[in-house]
């Protein structure tokens, strides 16, 4: 499973990387109309915060606070966010070992199951405004072309 594990987490990994590379500056500050909703750079704020949470754990055994280092003034600097995406993503790669232990698969599976629950609600943003989808994610969701 590990190896499995290690695949998707890479994947979701290069998703991220791709949508910072097509997503318009200004729409991480954009929220979902008509709806109550936060923004396209809190959503990453999210992620960037369970990730870096995440290596710690990898590399302590404990579990920290959910302290992101992306500040809510943050989100929406699409640079910000983006420099904050590309660090954590190689450290997660960089923290995912070989081989993981039952414990660090359960804590691998969680950061996947997070990182994916973004995604769906970032493609409905990325659908109501109207914003590029990324190649990568057209393929992983199957939206044809």
């Amino acid at each position: 499973m590990s190896k499995q594990l290690t695949k998707h987490i890479t994947l979701m990994l290069r998703m991220y990387e791709e949508l910072a590379k097509v997503l318009p500056p200004d729409a991480y500050a954009k929220k979902l109309p008509n709806i109550r909703s936060n923004t396209v750079g809190s959503q990453l704020q999210c992620v960037i915060g369970v990730r870096e949470m995440w290596v710690t754990t990898m590399e302590t055994g404990e579990r920290p606070g959910f302290h992101p280092s992306l500040t809510k003034e943050q989100t929406s600097d699409a640079e910000a966010v983006k420099a904050k995406l590309a660090v954590t993503a190689e450290l997660v790669r960089a923290a995912l070992p070989e081989e993981l232990t039952e414990e660090q698969e359960g804590s691998a599976l969680g950061l996947l199951e997070h990182e994916s629950g973004h995604t769906g609600q970032l493609l409905r943003y990325l659908f109501a405004l109207d914003v590029e989808i990324p190649k990568l994610w057209v393929k992983y969701f199957d939206l044809g072309e």
